[in-house]
């Protein structure tokens, strides 16, 4: 029996991921911003509308859903609409990180349990709330990540991983450089490695890549060319040129300069602890907790230790890029929630394997109640 006929024997025709996703799409549809927000937001939000070229890299896959939201979703205004795409991006990214935990814990009642308060954890948290419920590229990211995670562990387990591969290519450019930032060297590594172990259909890999990137990528150029978005092109980028300068962020880089990959030591340490301390607000001290669990729970197990060293890649990768790369997003909450999505996971993980202690019969009940201890704090803090 595989591990998904597992998890229907003991969860018959209910998805416990499924479930806690859909009520997370409720809720943020209940909190969504009800016409324009500020900041870069409805920048985004015009640039979905009229399927423009916002600022660097240009989140040309974003792009997309946000315009199939705009005009072919009748509900409310416009910029509503595309806060849509946000809720939807954040309960799938809830919904999978949820899915992970129970695959992680081996598809039994506490691991599921585990997922789902794993899943509430994250949810609730500010950073990820906030970027549920207004248009911004964070929660589709945060969804493209989460899915990303989770396919990169089964063809690890032995999945063939041609459909990742492709959509590793749309995510890579068509949302926000952090996913190729902190999935592309674990991608490229695994994949190498299955090709060294004797999957001869990694040799496509690459070329699926690049179909999915550039296919994404090439929407930005096609439109800057039709003379339809000037007033909303930052990089017209119609000029081979001027496209890979905008989705390699050339701008920002040159304007952020003299604060990325810069600072002092004692710069670079404060970063880190703000960094720390937005995690622990948002998730709360006993998530934490469970996460480290969650590693011990892991590391002890040989055929999982793989997926811990991924899930500690994401999230040192994601601490580094707030203090190295983007200081200036930390105080507006531009950072975290890759970070987040790990340490839930981990959490998850953690509250399976303490919840088994307690017996089979015992394991259930325990599960569920740290489930519940854990996610009271970040929805209390929310």
């Amino acid at each position: 029996m595989g591990l998904d006929d597992r998890r229907r024997a003991r969860w018959p025709g209910f998805s416990p991921a499924g479930a806690v996703g859909l009520v997370a799409f409720v809720v943020y549809v209940l909190f969504v911003a009800p016409g324009m927000y500020w900041f870069d937001s409805q920048e985004l939000g015009s640039a979905a509308v009229r399927l423009g070229v916002p600022h660097p890299t240009g989140f040309p896959l974003f792009i997309l859903v946000g315009n199939v939201l705009a005009w072919f979703l009748p509900l409310g205004e416009l910029a509503f609409r595309v806060h849509l795409g946000s809720a939807l991006a954040a309960a799938m990214c809830v919904a999978a990180v949820a899915r992970l935990v129970g695959e992680l814990g081996g598809g039994d009642t506490p691991a599921a349990l585990g997922g789902l308060g794993a899943a509430i954890v994250l949810g609730a948290s500010m950073t990820f709330f906030r970027q549920a419920t207004v248009t911004e590229v964070y929660a589709i990211t945060a969804a493209t990540l989460a899915v990303g995670l989770g396919a990169t562990l089964r063809v690890g387990a032995g999945e063939r991983g041609l459909g990742l591969a492709f959509f590793a290519g749309l995510a890579a450019v068509g949302v926000h450089a952090s996913f190729r930032l902190l999935l592309g060297v674990p991608l490229v590594a695994l994949y190498l490695w299955r090709f060294a172990r004797g999957a001869r259909w990694t040799a496509l890999a690459p070329a699926l890549v690049i179909l999915g990137a550039a296919g994404t990528a090439l929407t930005l150029p096609l439109r800057s060319a039709s003379g339809h978005t000037d007033e909303l092109d930052w990089g017209h980028t119609r000029k081979a040129s001027a496209l890979v300068d905008h989705l390699d962020a050339g701008r920002i880089r040159r304007a952020f300069g003299g604060k990325m990959l810069s600072g002092e030591g004692a710069v670079l340490v404060d970063h880190a602890r703000l960094v720390a301390a937005r995690a622990d607000a948002d998730l709360g001290t006993l998530a934490l907790v469970a996460a480290a669990g969650g590693v011990l729970a892991l590391a002890r197990r040989r055929e999982r230790r793989g997926a811990l060293a991924l899930l500690l890649v994401v999230a040192a990768g994601d601490v580094a890029y707030a203090v190295l790369l983007n200081p200036m997003g930390i105080d507006d909450r531009q950072t975290g929630i890759p970070l987040a999505i790990a340490v839930c996971v981990l959490a998850g993980c953690g509250i399976g394997a303490a919840a088994r202690a307690c017996g089979r019969r015992g394991a259930p009940f325990a599960a569920g109640a740290l489930a519940v201890v854990c996610a009271v704090e970040p929805i209390l803090e929310g």
